[in-house]
């Protein structure tokens, strides 16, 4: 057999393994740069979640290089999402938020996760991550049957700021039941800032719950445009601690009937109303509130009006 020959014979072979040597050889990096990938991530979280002493000064460094590597580290730290340590949830969420919308994707199957930890985590992760392709995902977890991840879900769609989030919180707050939940739904409201909210925050200032009133309270503030009418109207029929909750409300509108609503109700006859409408001039005290005031001053013998009005006169600056 000529030499030609024994060439032309044996070359299939040949070329057969080195294709096969070419695969492994692909094959093999390809899983070395996804266990380095793994390694790597581990590796960081390990510092940066680390209450050690001896890795303090790599803890915030880890930190930066997680949220560089996006994505690719996302994938992998959301299986960490289970953690029950507080200080390994922190750390995720401080990664995540630095991480942005990159790190959004892999998270989000994780809401549909059982128990309470998982969806938990995921969802505040989210809300820091700030990616609106989030909220609708989130949206479908207000339902859920642990309280805690309903209240992280609804401050998680407030803080992402996507207005697709405001009718599904203003389901949830009609019909919840646990007062930590309705507060998240009420912050989360007022992040959002919408006008629809308003009616509904209004309602919360009635809430048998002082957190879910005092946010409201806030939340109110934080509405565009601010419901100045609704608000004056809404006192016609509010009593008791709603009633005081409306006229705190009201010292944060940028409308001058907001003000002179509030000077009316400094002759009140219930000391505990003129008192709250004090309160209420004293988130933006001018000139002619503190004049009008300090005229009441002098006639004013309920010791709770007369610390409201000091506490107004404190806060003046001219």
């Amino acid at each position: 057999m000529g030499e030609a020959e024994m060439i032309r014979k044996h070359s299939p072979p040949v070329m057969a393994i080195g294709l096969l040597l070419l695969a492994i050889v692909l094959g093999g990096n390809t899983l070395s740069r996804a266990e380095s990938d793994s390694t790597r991530t581990n590796r960081l979280f390990m510092w940066a979640s680390s209450g050690e002493v001896r890795f303090q000064d790599k803890v915030a460094p880890a930190k930066d290089s997680l949220a560089a590597m996006g994505e690719k580290a996302a994938k992998w730290l959301a299986r960490r999402l289970d953690a029950t340590d507080a200080r390994e949830r922190r750390t995720l969420a401080d990664i995540f938020e630095k991480m942005g919308p990159a790190g959004a994707p892999p998270l989000i199957p994780y809401l549909d996760s059982s128990g309470i930890y998982m969806p938990q985590n995921a969802a505040r992760c989210l809300g820091l991550a700030k990616d609106t392709s989030a909220t609708l995902p989130l949206t479908r977890q207000l339902d859920h049957s642990y309280y805690a991840v309903r209240s992280e879900v609804a401050t998680a769609i407030g803080k992402i700021n996507d207005r697709r989030g405001v009718a599904p919180l203003l389901k949830r707050l009609g019909h919840e039941e646990d007062s930590d939940v309705r507060k998240s739904c009420v912050v989360a409201l007022g992040l959002l800032a919408d006008p629809q909210s308003a009616g509904a925050l209004i309602e919360a200032l009635s809430d048998p719950f002082f957190g879910v009133r005092q946010t409201a309270i806030i939340s109110l503030g934080q509405t565009k445009p601010f419901p100045t009418e609704a608000l004056i109207e809404s006192t016609r029929t509010l009593t008791g601690i709603a009633l005081h909750g409306a006229l705190v409300a009201l010292g944060g509108s940028p409308d001058s009937k907001a003000q002179k609503f509030l000077f009316s109700k400094l002759e009140d006859l219930s000391p505990i109303t003129r008192a709250f409408a004090v309160e209420g001039l004293a988130a933006h005290p001018d000139k002619k509130t503190l004049k009008r005031v300090q005229k009441m001053r002098s006639k004013e013998t309920d010791p709770f009006v007369l610390a409201q009005i000091t506490r107004l006169e404190k806060r003046f600056k001219p």
